[in-house]
């Protein structure tokens, strides 16, 4: 097949979530004979991708003088004219606007669509109404992570079910760093992340990551006196602010540790290190975080929203965290019943290897195949 490859994401300074879907579904990709073109509008992809495909890139820059961003449905369809390709592949929820070649399309989620935050009017149209329209009479297969979201995509976009394949994502190769929880907590504590046990989350700003909550229920759990901290990192700069005054007027200072970045290696550690992983968000496609602490170990709480459930199966203790006081709960439920904790770390051992990108890879050439014949 000669695959055409909406490849923008990979001329990113970080190579994070749709990027990162890309090189691994690319890095098992099935057959080598199989030829690609990724297409970017501006900057440059980088090389050594450790990718098992050919690829040639093409920079289709935006044509100068537009006020809005026309390169979905101009300067590609322009390019596309020109190129005899089989399929267009488009793995970031944005469709191109064109009938010259059969298109896939990959939706991880519809925030776009019904995100909490609020829009300008022109994003509001451009996600909700137009984006949609293309999906109905421009794309001829589109690919989805979970269940949840191809309920989603079938509410929203209107468009037939046949026409939405589930592929779930793969878990990356992730393996513990140190022999057992006491050696990671050891090393962590010479670091000074961690002073004392602790449960471990990821934080951030947006609204349905949940952050709040997660703290509003562990100070629950430290007025009821039990002797844990809790250690949130990923906090970017614009909330940091906001949670040290949330946590300060909660009196919980001393047992709660905001971090900003840490780099795989510590994310790790904390992972194998934590008492517990808390994955309190209201709104995901698929979630990668519980998998990856449940591969390392950790025994996992995670929302009862969204995609969640499906993901992590019987791996995880659900609760609704959209009431910190189930939140509070479970917590301590889990910590004042550690016979549960072996078997649940098993569960979820278990639960993290049904992901597989080798099977995703083959699954997503399977359907990239199918439009075409």
């Amino acid at each position: 097949m000669r695959i055409g490859l909406d490849a923008r994401v990979l001329t990113l300074p970080e190579m994070r979530g749709i990027a990162n879907y890309i090189l691994e579904i690319l890095k098992f990709w099935p057959n080598m004979d199989d030829q690609f073109f990724f297409f970017y509008e501006s900057g440059h992809i980088k090389g050594n991708l450790n990718i098992n495909v050919k690829y040639k890139t093409i920079c289709v820059p935006e044509p100068p003088g537009t006020r809005f961003k026309v390169w979905q449905w101009l300067a590609m369809p322009h390019v596309l004219d020109q190129l005899n390709v089989d399929v267009l592949w488009c793995p970031a929820n944005i469709p191109i606007f064109t009938r010259k070649c059969k298109q896939v399309l990959t939706v991880h989620d519809t925030l776009l669509q019904e995100s909490f935050r609020t829009h300008n009017l022109i994003d509001s149209v451009y996600f909700r109404k137009i984006i949609p329209f293309w999906v109905r009479h421009y794309v001829n297969r589109v690919i989805t992570v979970s269940s949840f979201s191809k309920d989603r995509i079938y509410e929203l976009f209107k468009i037939p079910k046949r026409k939405i394949r589930v592929i779930h994502n793969g878990l990356p190769t992730i393996s513990p760093i140190y022999k057992n929880k006491k050696e990671a907590q050891e090393n962590l504590w010479q670091t000074g992340i961690i002073s004392n046990k602790y449960l471990y989350a990821l934080g951030a700003e947006s609204p349905w990551k949940n952050t709040e909550n997660l703290i509003l229920s562990f100070a629950s759990i430290v007025r009821m006196g039990v002797d844990i901290d809790l250690v949130l990192t990923g906090i970017q700069n614009s909330i940091l602010s906001k949670l040290q005054i949330l946590v300060a007027q909660l009196n919980i200072e001393h047992r709660v540790k905001l971090v900003s970045y840490v780099d795989n290696v510590t994310r790790d550690a904390l992972y194998q290190g934590a008492e517990l992983f808390i994955y309190p968000s209201l709104f995901e496609g698929f979630g990668f975080p519980p998998l990856e602490a449940m591969k390392l170990g950790c025994p996992v709480i995670a929302s009862d929203k969204a995609s969640i459930p499906e993901v992590v199966g019987t791996g995880a203790i659900l609760a609704d965290c959209t009431d910190p006081n189930d939140l509070t709960d479970k917590v301590l439920f889990f910590l004042n019943n550690q016979n549960q904790k072996y078997k649940l770390i098993e569960k979820g051992n278990r639960n993290s290897n049904r992901f597989d990108w080798k099977k995703s890879a083959t699954a997503h050439r399977l359907e990239l195949l199918k439009v075409i014949t």
